[in-house]
């Protein structure tokens, strides 16, 4: 997975679980680190990062589906965002909320009646709406760009240095015949 796809995963995750997208791009462009790692690790960085936003209403997502999600407190919310909605492993959302398993399960007992297969629905297409805001879109397209060239930067110099390799080689061997 490209760094790219993973800012979006986080700022995706961020934007679910605050419910204020604006507010995730703000907080992405100073909170996240160099690199994001893969697999729930990269999504804690996102709950972290979700935790010091203050709550809003998610526009993407339906109201009443919204509205559900939002009067659920901000663990049990994470914790049915994860596992729920986005399907993750028992193991990885533990991981990802920095708790035990036995935590996990007591705060989806506390939620499971509340919210629905509709509602795991429209939390998956409310998520996959959202794209990363055009600065991280410029950014990492400026990124790409730069490491395009340089790659090109270098097989100008191998070509060449393998040019006057064989040229050297040529010389070398006309002069011994």
């Amino acid at each position: 997975m490209d760094e790219f796809s993973r800012q979006r995963r986080v700022y995706r995750l961020v934007a679910i679980l605050s419910g204020r997208p604006l507010a995730a791009a703000e907080a992405l462009k100073t909170g996240l680190p160099a690199r994001i790692p893969d697999g729930p690790r990269g999504e804690r960085i996102a709950v972290q990062i979700a935790r010091t936003l203050e709550p809003g209403r998610l526009g993407v997502l339906a109201p009443p589906y919204a509205d559900q999600l939002f009067s659920l407190e901000p663990a049990q919310r994470e914790a049915w965002v994860l596992r729920r909605g986005l399907g993750f492993g028992e193991r990885d959302a533990a991981i990802a909320l920095d708790c035990s398993r036995t935590v996990l399960r007591r705060r989806l007992a506390q939620v499971d009646d509340r919210l629905d297969a509709a509602a795991v629905r429209a939390v998956r297409s409310a998520m996959l709406e959202l794209g990363l805001p055009a600065e991280f879109i410029r950014t990492g397209r400026a990124h790409r760009r730069r490491w395009r060239w340089f790659r090109l930067l270098i097989v100008i110099v191998l070509v060449v240095g393998a040019f006057d390799l064989v040229r050297s080689w040529l010389l070398h061997a006309g002069a011994a015949v």
